[in-house]
Protein backbone atom coordinates (compact mmCIF):
# COMPACT_ATOMS: atom_id res chain seq x y z
CA UNK A 1 0.00 0.00 0.00
CA UNK A 2 1.51 3.50 -1.14
CA UNK A 3 0.16 4.96 2.53
CA UNK A 4 2.41 2.44 4.45
CA UNK A 5 5.01 3.86 6.03
CA UNK A 6 8.35 2.62 6.20
CA UNK A 7 8.58 2.39 9.98
CA UNK A 8 5.66 -0.22 9.37
CA UNK A 9 7.26 -2.13 6.91
CA UNK A 10 10.35 -2.32 9.16
CA UNK A 11 8.32 -3.58 11.64
CA UNK A 12 6.64 -6.55 9.37
CA UNK A 13 10.07 -7.83 8.53
CA UNK A 14 11.32 -7.51 12.51
CA UNK A 15 8.04 -9.68 13.79
CA UNK A 16 8.43 -12.06 10.83
CA UNK A 17 12.07 -12.36 11.08
CA UNK A 18 11.69 -13.27 15.10
CA UNK A 19 8.41 -14.92 15.09
CA UNK A 20 6.52 -17.77 13.74
CA UNK A 21 4.04 -16.69 11.36
CA UNK A 22 1.00 -17.92 9.19
CA UNK A 23 1.38 -15.48 6.22
CA UNK A 24 2.14 -17.21 2.91
CA UNK A 25 2.41 -14.51 1.14
CA UNK A 26 3.62 -11.34 0.79
CA UNK A 27 3.91 -8.07 -1.59
CA UNK A 28 6.43 -5.41 -0.39
CA UNK A 29 6.54 -4.03 -4.28
CA UNK A 30 7.30 -0.18 -4.52
CA UNK A 31 8.16 0.42 -0.77
CA UNK A 32 11.52 2.02 -2.39
CA UNK A 33 12.89 3.46 0.59
CA UNK A 34 11.44 1.54 3.03
CA UNK A 35 13.48 -2.04 2.90
CA UNK A 36 16.78 0.14 2.71
CA UNK A 37 17.52 0.14 6.53
CA UNK A 38 16.69 -3.25 6.77
CA UNK A 39 19.84 -5.91 7.11
CA UNK A 40 20.09 -8.17 4.36
CA UNK A 41 19.89 -11.25 6.99
CA UNK A 42 16.96 -10.05 8.88
CA UNK A 43 14.99 -9.92 4.89
CA UNK A 44 16.23 -13.52 4.45
CA UNK A 45 15.18 -14.77 7.82
CA UNK A 46 11.69 -13.19 7.45
CA UNK A 47 10.94 -13.82 3.67
CA UNK A 48 12.43 -17.53 3.53
CA UNK A 49 9.62 -18.43 5.71
CA UNK A 50 6.75 -17.38 2.75
CA UNK A 51 5.80 -19.21 -0.12
CA UNK A 52 5.62 -16.23 -2.61
CA UNK A 53 7.31 -13.22 -2.38
CA UNK A 54 7.13 -9.80 -4.49
CA UNK A 55 9.73 -7.33 -4.21
CA UNK A 56 9.05 -5.52 -7.52
CA UNK A 57 10.30 -1.65 -7.58
CA UNK A 58 11.76 -1.63 -3.54
CA UNK A 59 15.29 -0.63 -4.59
CA UNK A 60 17.10 -3.33 -3.16
CA UNK A 61 20.68 -2.82 -2.24
CA UNK A 62 23.03 -5.50 -4.00
CA UNK A 63 23.65 -6.84 -1.15
CA UNK A 64 19.98 -7.39 -0.02
CA UNK A 65 19.60 -8.68 -3.86
CA UNK A 66 22.46 -11.03 -3.43
CA UNK A 67 21.34 -12.12 0.40
CA UNK A 68 17.67 -13.12 -1.01
CA UNK A 69 18.54 -14.96 -3.69
CA UNK A 70 21.62 -17.36 -2.23
CA UNK A 71 19.20 -18.15 0.33
CA UNK A 72 16.61 -19.84 -1.79
CA UNK A 73 17.76 -23.27 -1.58
CA UNK A 74 15.67 -25.41 1.52
CA UNK A 75 13.80 -21.91 1.56
CA UNK A 76 9.70 -22.61 1.69
CA UNK A 77 9.71 -19.69 -1.22
CA UNK A 78 8.23 -21.05 -4.18
CA UNK A 79 7.81 -17.50 -6.15
CA UNK A 80 9.90 -14.86 -6.14
CA UNK A 81 9.01 -11.36 -8.18
CA UNK A 82 12.45 -8.87 -8.01
CA UNK A 83 11.39 -6.88 -11.33
CA UNK A 84 12.35 -2.85 -11.31
CA UNK A 85 15.12 -3.92 -8.99
CA UNK A 86 17.92 -2.03 -9.90
CA UNK A 87 21.29 -4.04 -8.97
CA UNK A 88 20.50 -6.89 -9.75
CA UNK A 89 22.63 -6.78 -12.92
CA UNK A 90 25.97 -7.03 -10.19
CA UNK A 91 24.42 -10.21 -8.24
CA UNK A 92 27.11 -13.47 -8.71
CA UNK A 93 25.37 -15.28 -12.01
CA UNK A 94 25.54 -18.13 -10.15
CA UNK A 95 23.69 -17.17 -7.58
CA UNK A 96 20.88 -15.95 -10.01
CA UNK A 97 21.55 -19.97 -11.01
CA UNK A 98 20.74 -21.02 -7.20
CA UNK A 99 17.57 -19.13 -7.13
CA UNK A 100 16.77 -20.41 -10.92
CA UNK A 101 17.21 -24.31 -9.60
CA UNK A 102 15.15 -23.72 -6.07
CA UNK A 103 12.23 -21.29 -7.58
CA UNK A 104 9.05 -22.06 -9.69
CA UNK A 105 8.17 -18.93 -10.78
CA UNK A 106 10.88 -16.21 -11.01
CA UNK A 107 10.52 -12.88 -12.15
CA UNK A 108 13.53 -10.82 -13.05
CA UNK A 109 12.17 -8.29 -15.31
CA UNK A 110 13.27 -4.53 -15.58
CA UNK A 111 16.68 -4.70 -13.83
CA UNK A 112 17.68 -1.78 -15.18
CA UNK A 113 19.87 1.15 -14.12
CA UNK A 114 17.85 4.24 -15.65
CA UNK A 115 13.85 3.89 -15.52
CA UNK A 116 13.50 6.11 -18.76
CA UNK A 117 12.37 4.07 -21.58
CA UNK A 118 13.62 6.06 -24.51
CA UNK A 119 16.96 6.14 -23.37
CA UNK A 120 16.96 1.66 -23.67
CA UNK A 121 18.66 1.44 -26.61
CA UNK A 122 21.74 3.84 -25.81
CA UNK A 123 21.31 1.94 -22.12
CA UNK A 124 21.40 -1.51 -23.98
CA UNK A 125 24.89 -0.16 -25.31
CA UNK A 126 26.02 1.24 -22.27
CA UNK A 127 25.60 -2.15 -20.68
CA UNK A 128 23.24 -0.62 -18.08
CA UNK A 129 19.78 -2.54 -19.02
CA UNK A 130 18.92 -5.25 -17.36
CA UNK A 131 21.02 -8.87 -16.83
CA UNK A 132 23.63 -9.15 -18.13
CA UNK A 133 24.35 -11.87 -21.06
CA UNK A 134 26.93 -13.72 -18.21
CA UNK A 135 24.08 -13.77 -15.56
CA UNK A 136 21.40 -14.95 -18.21
CA UNK A 137 23.41 -17.90 -19.62
CA UNK A 138 24.46 -19.07 -16.00
CA UNK A 139 20.45 -19.35 -15.28
CA UNK A 140 19.66 -21.05 -19.20
CA UNK A 141 22.65 -23.38 -17.99
CA UNK A 142 20.90 -23.91 -14.38
CA UNK A 143 17.57 -24.55 -15.79
CA UNK A 144 19.29 -27.30 -18.38
CA UNK A 145 21.88 -29.21 -16.35
CA UNK A 146 19.42 -29.39 -12.76
CA UNK A 147 16.02 -30.91 -12.35
CA UNK A 148 14.26 -27.46 -11.47
CA UNK A 149 10.99 -26.77 -10.39
CA UNK A 150 11.23 -23.67 -12.28
CA UNK A 151 7.86 -22.99 -14.45
CA UNK A 152 7.74 -19.42 -15.24
CA UNK A 153 10.15 -17.11 -15.59
CA UNK A 154 10.45 -13.47 -16.56
CA UNK A 155 13.25 -11.48 -18.00
CA UNK A 156 12.51 -8.32 -19.80
CA UNK A 157 14.74 -5.31 -20.43
CA UNK A 158 17.77 -7.69 -20.54
CA UNK A 159 20.79 -8.42 -23.17
CA UNK A 160 19.58 -11.46 -24.38
CA UNK A 161 21.26 -10.89 -28.11
CA UNK A 162 24.85 -11.92 -26.85
CA UNK A 163 23.55 -15.17 -25.18
CA UNK A 164 24.59 -18.16 -27.25
CA UNK A 165 20.73 -19.31 -29.57
CA UNK A 166 20.87 -23.18 -28.36
CA UNK A 167 21.27 -22.11 -25.07
CA UNK A 168 18.70 -19.70 -24.54
CA UNK A 169 16.13 -21.57 -26.62
CA UNK A 170 17.20 -25.20 -24.59
CA UNK A 171 16.30 -23.66 -21.66
CA UNK A 172 13.36 -21.81 -22.28
CA UNK A 173 11.60 -24.75 -24.16
CA UNK A 174 11.73 -26.37 -20.37
CA UNK A 175 9.63 -23.95 -18.80
CA UNK A 176 5.57 -23.87 -19.10
CA UNK A 177 5.63 -19.97 -19.46
CA UNK A 178 8.06 -17.08 -20.53
CA UNK A 179 8.05 -13.31 -20.91
CA UNK A 180 10.44 -11.58 -22.62
CA UNK A 181 8.87 -8.20 -23.08
CA UNK A 182 11.63 -5.41 -24.44
CA UNK A 183 14.35 -7.63 -25.18
CA UNK A 184 16.61 -7.99 -27.89
CA UNK A 185 17.05 -11.13 -29.83
CA UNK A 186 19.43 -11.65 -32.55
CA UNK A 187 17.91 -13.47 -35.78
CA UNK A 188 19.31 -16.89 -35.09
CA UNK A 189 17.69 -16.57 -31.51
CA UNK A 190 14.20 -15.26 -32.87
CA UNK A 191 14.45 -18.13 -35.59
Amino acid sequence: DANMTTEQTEEIIDRMSAEDTKLMKIDLSGRKEALSSVAPDQIVKALSKLEYVALNDTQLSSQQNESILASLTGSRMRSLKMNDNRGLGKVEPHILALAAANLEQLDLGNSYSRPMAFLLMSMVEEGTVGLTPLQISAICTAIMTENTPLKKFVLGYSKLFSVEANLLAGALNRLEEVDLCQNFLSLQQAR
